[in-house]
This record gives structure tokens, C-alpha cells and sequence, in this order.
């Protein structure tokens, strides 16, 4: 949007500005990642007031989409253990190359992350590149 608000204190004021830039724009996707609850879309210039305006959201909790009135849900799926290996090792990336020693850490890592994308993907990309075998142990044991 090419917009610094990063002095901008006043709520109401950041939202003006937010909004004039959205009425600017003939099309525009918001996405809010990770939403865990209400947001007042007034402080975020009202979207969806706006003409060719789209909010999309992510998160974890129905409530959330209830509280914040989303017209359509769209449940994603956890992947079955084939499937989540498969994306943590996509989402590592081909210049990570797995010992058969890290292999079995990065195995245990996808499986606590219970099928859920999001989270192989956001590990995997922590841990693209590594190849110490105590890096990959530390990560195991903070998850």
C-alpha cells in the first residue's frame, strides 16, 4: 500500500489513511494470519466497507470466525503422516540435505505437529539449511 503509519499514534487517523488507500486501489485482498481474536476492522480502515474489497482470515478457533461474522468457512484439513512429511520436507527445501540421524528428529518434529500445514510449513522453514545435529535436538526439545 506504500503507506507509513509507523508514527502515526492516533487510531482513528491510521484508520483514515488506511481507508483513502483501500478506496485508491479498484481491488484489493486483505489477509490476517493467525487470528486468535476479535479485531475491530474500524481500526484497520474498514475494509470491507470498501467497494472490490476482500477479507480473508486464518485461525484456529470457530469463535473467532463467529465474533468476527465471516460469511464463508473454509475448514482445512489436517494431512495424514505421509502427507505432513511429504510438506515439512517440501517446505525444507532441496539445499537441505537430512543425515539419516536428523531425519528421525525432523520426523518426530512433523509428527508433533499433529498434520496441521501451518505449522510444518512455518518448522520447516526454521530449519531449512540446518544441519547440526544439536540444532535440530534443541528444536525437538523446545517443540
Amino acid at each position: 500500500m506504500n503507506l507509513d503509519l509507523f508514527d502515526e499514534v492516533d487510531e482513528q487517523r491510521r484508520a483514515a489513511k488506511l481507508n483513502r488507500a483501500f478506496r485508491k486501489r479498484k481491488n484489493i485482498v486483505i489477509i490476517l494470519d493467525d487470528v486468535y481474536g476479535r479485531l475491530s476492522l474500524e481500526k484497520l480502515g474498514d475494509p470491507l466497507g470498501v467497494e472490490g474489497c476482500r477479507l480473508i482470515l486464518t485461525t484456529c478457533s470457530y469463535e473467532v470466525c463467529l465474533k468476527m461474522g465471516c460469511k464463508k468457512l473454509l475448514e482445512v484439513k489436517k494431512l495424514n503422516t505421509d502427507d505432513a512429511w511429504e510438506l515439512f520436507t517440501k517446505s525444507l527445501g532441496c539445499e537441505t540435505v537430512l543425515s539419516p540421524n536428523i531425519e528421525k528428529i525432523a520426523k518426530k518434529m512433523a509428527i508433533k505437529c499433529e498434520g496441521l500445514p501451518l505449522g510444518l510449513i512455518t518448522l520447516a522453514g526454521r530449519m531449512r539449511g540446518v544441519t547440526d545435529i544439536r540444532e535440530w535436538n534443541n528444536a525437538l526439545t523446545k517443540l
